[in-house]
């Protein structure tokens, strides 16, 4: 599976014209840092870390969840050269501060937020089983909030994804200090054809309002800015 992963990135690398950021989840330092190393060999041109863990112990502290984090970062910066970003989730007790821990160990982007697996039971069969389904626009509420208030405060590109259909969800997250937007379910959904869709709409909604570049719209509704007006 793993050689796989690698193979698709090597043909991507090669046969798109765009940068490739290749998504890593691991479970031990090493896997962690051996696999961020081949990424890196087969082409990609940045890492995402994405941190899915669930801390199922009762015993292990938030502090110890947190510093896992920070040291899985700081383990796979140490080895790789290109840009590495962390992918995490908002069940921190403080998540400003987390993401200020991970931009200080290094982080050159945080993407906002992970969508972690929550099983179902099915009752026919008294079984756990998966039940993952699309994003819908109401999920964005968290990540849009959090992009408001981390803007502008971190020195670090934020990427903001979970619930975006629609041009009208990039350009909220635009708004609120987002450097990039991301979306998987309408892509899933409609297939690659819709990022055109978002991006005409895009340029539409910004040529009705007046505004002439993204940098002209990125940030206006975020905390630190509307602090400094």
């Amino acid at each position: 599976v793993l050689e796989a992963h690698l193979e698709t990135l090597r043909r991507a690398s090669g046969d798109v014209g765009v940068p490739i950021i290749a998504s890593l989840n691991g479970s031990s330092r090493e896997g962690w840092v051996d696999f961020a190393v081949q990424l890196e060999q087969a082409g990609a041109s940045a890492i995402e870390l994405n941190v899915y863990r669930v801390p199922a112990d009762p015993l292990e502290t938030g502090q110890a969840v947190e510093q896992s984090y920070v040291d899985v970062l700081r383990a796979v910066k140490a080895r790789v050269k290109i840009p590495v970003a962390v992918k995490l989730g908002p069940y921190f007790s403080s998540p400003g501060n987390m993401a200020k821990q991970l931009v200080d160990a290094g982080a050159d982007g945080l993407v906002l937020f992970s969508r972690f697996f929550e099983p179902d039971v099915d009752l026919a069969t008294l079984t756990a089983r998966s039940d993952l389904e699309p994003s819908t626009r109401y999920e964005m509420r968290l990540p849009l909030m959090w992009t408001a208030l981390l803007s502008g405060k971190l020195n670090v590109s934020l990427a903001a994804g979970t619930g975006v259909w629609t041009h009208e969800e990039v350009v909220k997250y635009l708004l609120v200090g987002a450097d990039v937007v991301t979306t998987a379910s309408s892509l899933l959904e409609h297939g690659p054809g819709h990022l055109e869709t978002l991006s005409n709409g895009l340029q539409e909604w910004m040529a009705s309002r007046g505004f002439g570049s993204i940098d002209a719209l990125r940030g206006r509704l975020a905390v630190s800015r509307r602090h400094a007006d």
